[in-house]
């Protein structure tokens, strides 16, 4: 059973800022990074993590899972290492994280705050894309203008409490579904469908 999983701005400015994700017991948490940065994102995400806690990367069909193993994220069940450049760095960049067992494990993220007025993310045609939104604020999903989205795409948003997907559907160019305006919170991903045959362009301007 999912227990607790706490996101919070510890600094944010105009240029610079750093969010801590705490996963409690045995959490699961679909992250983000929402700043620019050139530090490790794979270290990031390990956090102050222990042995057997799992890091979950999107292929663009599913899940590739990765196991922290004497400090080192591994292929599930295999001694081999996660591969280089298997975590990208880029904006609409995302990932899970989840840890099995008592305690509580934190992971800070940190970087630069982009400077550029909107943000253009890539939605391939007729497929799930995990990714965030890429700024370090939470959001509530009609407040934005959603550029890009078109009738018939879907969203999932990660309910904590019942562990597991939400989804909303784009009808009449508004979200509908359990709730009316639900929350993405503060470096936290979701997966994005694009009903559409072509890729489309999810285009979030800056809201500060």
């Amino acid at each position: 059973m999912l227990t607790t999983l706490a996101v919070a701005a510890d600094t944010l400015s105009p240029v610079a800022g750093t969010v801590t994700a705490s996963l409690v017991d045995d959490a699961v948490a679909p992250l983000s990074c929402p700043f620019e940065t050139t530090h490790t994102v794979a270290s990031m995400l390990t956090g102050d993590a222990n042995d057997g806690e799992l890091l979950h990367v999107w292929t663009g069909n599913a899940f590739n899972v990765y196991q922290l193993t004497e400090g080192q994220w591994r292929i599930y069940g295999t001694e081999t290492a996660m591969p280089a450049g298997r975590i990208v760095i880029e904006h609409g960049a995302a990932w899970m994280r989840s840890r099995s067992n008592d305690g509580t494990t934190t992971i800070q993220l940190y970087g630069i705050v982009t400077e550029s007025d909107s943000i253009g993310i890539l939605a391939p045609p007729q497929s799930w894309q995990l990714l965030a939104y890429p700024w370090p604020v939470a959001v509530t999903l009609n407040s934005l203008a959603w550029t890009g989205a078109a009738d018939g795409d879907q969203i999932k948003i990660w309910d904590a409490a019942a562990a597991d997907w939400e989804t909303y559907d784009r009808v009449g160019g508004v979200w509908q579904g359990n709730l009316a305006d639900p929350v993405i919170e503060l470096a936290t991903a979701f997966l994005y469908y694009n009903s559409g045959a072509v890729s489309a362009t999810l285009t979030f301007d800056r809201p500060f």
